[in-house]
């Protein structure tokens, strides 16, 4: 009897026989390792990118223990296969249904259109009932970003599953997503800490193989549009400048958010840096310089430029602007006019 499913993809044949192997094999022993559920959901997720049903994943995994433990000939019960053999078996067949389901992305699951009802502010309490899933008292709203990977090629497919599946397992499936494969929101039952906060998106940030960026306010059912709003615009002012990798909250970003937003003094700001918005390469030598991570050897490195290159951009700043960035008065009002510049849309990804 052959236990090879469907044919995958040629790119993915071999690591899907390898796993559907390793999973009967662990199955027809009735043990659970560490690396039985993440393999159970890695194939899973192949198997619904092929379009594989999930009815014949289900039928000839089955088939596949009972062939094995027929040939080893393991102790059966009334129902044919042992007690610990059959526990196993459910519990790898369910892992393997809500990944294959999650991968699939259906936005009209309860799941999704509880978040979405949540997200618009409309009622909900049918869709709780729907899906199981209490509305909590309040919330972290939690706005994420996937890594744009620029020379490394593109996100892996399977990473936006692998998050979802990860959010539920941590949060015992309490949380609710709704990314996509550049990013999303996920809305997460408070109270809880911030360390347990932190410790939750180095956990995705491994699920998902790169490290996320993301940003959270507390938020209660009847204020969540308003607060995933404001944890999307403390991400874009997180990622504008570059602090990437890491949970941040508005204390992280209080100055950057507060010279952000629109009046008189963020336009005057911004207007500081009017003299070089033309000069691509100046703005750009000066928001390396800044932020004062970056010494003008590094920068010049950076810029693939000789370190008296940087000296004499700098001082150029300085004479069109009016403002040094060689000194502390200077660097502190051009770096605020780069961050008011930042949320009047005149700054581009390079300057």
């Amino acid at each position: 009897m052959s236990l090879a499913l469907t044919p995958l993809p040629a790119d993915s044949d071999h690591l899907g026989t390898r796993t559907r192997r390793a999973l009967i094999d662990a199955i027809s022993r009735g043990t659970i390792t560490a690396r039985t559920v993440p393999e159970a959901e890695a194939a899973a997720i192949e198997w619904a990118q092929a379009g594989i049903p999930l009815e014949i994943v289900h039928k000839q995994l089955t088939d596949g223990v009972v062939h094995a433990c027929r040939l080893n000939s393991c102790a059966t019960t009334d129902s044919g296969l042992p007690d610990t053999v059959v526990e196993t078996l459910t519990t790898v067949l369910a892992t393997i249904s809500t990944a294959y389901l999650t991968e699939l992305g259906d936005r009209q699951s309860p799941r999704q259109r509880l978040i979405s009802a949540l997200l618009d502010g409309r009622d909900t309490t049918g869709l709780s009932r729907e899906c199981g899933i209490a509305v909590a008292r309040s919330y972290a709203a939690v706005a994420v970003a996937f890594p744009l990977r620029r020379g490394r090629g593109p996100l892996r497919p399977d990473a936006r599953t692998k998050v979802t599946l990860e959010l539920e397992r941590r949060t015992g499936r309490t949380a609710l997503a709704r990314l996509s494969d550049q990013g999303g929101t996920l809305l997460i039952p408070a109270p809880v800490e911030d360390a347990v906060l932190d410790r939750l998106l180095t956990r995705l940030s491994a699920a998902a193989g790169v490290g996320l960026t993301a940003a959270t306010t507390a938020a209660t059912p009847d204020t969540i549009a308003g607060a995933v709003r404001h944890a999307h615009e403390l991400l874009d002012l997180a990622l504008v400048f570059g602090r990437i990798g890491k949970l941040y909250r508005l204390a992280d970003l209080a100055v950057e958010y507060q010279l952000t937003r629109p009046g008189p003094a963020r336009d005057q700001l911004a207007a500081v840096l009017a003299p070089i918005e033309h000069a691509p390469h100046l703005m750009q030598t000066l928001r390396l310089h800044l932020p004062g991570v970056l010494s003008r050897q590094a920068i010049a490195h950076r810029l693939n430029i000789h370190v008296n290159t940087v000296d004499y951009r700098l001082k150029r700043v300085a004479a069109l602007t009016g403002f040094d960035p060689l000194i502390p008065s200077g660097q502190w009002t051009l770096w605020s006019a780069v961050i008011a510049r930042s949320r009047a849309g005149l700054l581009s990804a390079t300057g």
